[in-house]
């Protein structure tokens, strides 16, 4: 299980408010675990929640959730390749809209506990006018 969330948030605009960010909550089951030499992968699932707790100014107002389905694969070489796609139902100010999510990621250990990866993520659009966004990710990782 796991609580998200920031516990002091600081928003400049006409006027200074400062208070308690929206706080998520969640978890990740693992449904099936390969067993070492099968090779087959590994699949999880994390439903999750995200809680209104932030005045309006400071988040949505709105209840958001969503559910991931996970699939971790070794590959040759130690690498390792994870798989993560899901829907979330997002609050928005005249009713929630339906987003879908995909990533894509490989890394490999590199020197102890650092790993570098290279992940590229979908999120379907954000708005009811909103568009479609790609992005794309290197960064080291520790683990």
């Amino acid at each position: 299980m796991w609580l998200d969330g920031e516990p002091l948030v600081r928003l400049k605009e006409e006027s200074e408010t400062i208070g308690l960010a929206d706080m998520a909550a969640g978890m990740k089951y693992r449904v099936f675990e390969s067993h070492e030499g099968q090779g087959g992968p590994t699949l999880g699932v994390q439903p999750f929640v995200k809680l209104p707790t932030a005045r309006t100014t400071l988040g949505s107002g709105h209840l958001d959730a969503g559910v991931l389905l996970l699939a971790d694969q070794d590959l040759p070489w130690e690498v390792q390749l994870t798989v993560n796609a899901g829907i979330v139902v997002v609050g928005q100010p005249h009713g929630y809209l339906l987003q879908g999510l995909a990533s894509a990621s490989v890394s490999r250990a590199f020197w102890g506990r650092l790993s570098p990866f290279l992940e590229v993520l979908l999120t379907s659009r954000d708005g009811r006018e909103g568009t479609t966004r790609w992005t794309s990710t290197r960064a080291p990782s520790t683990s």
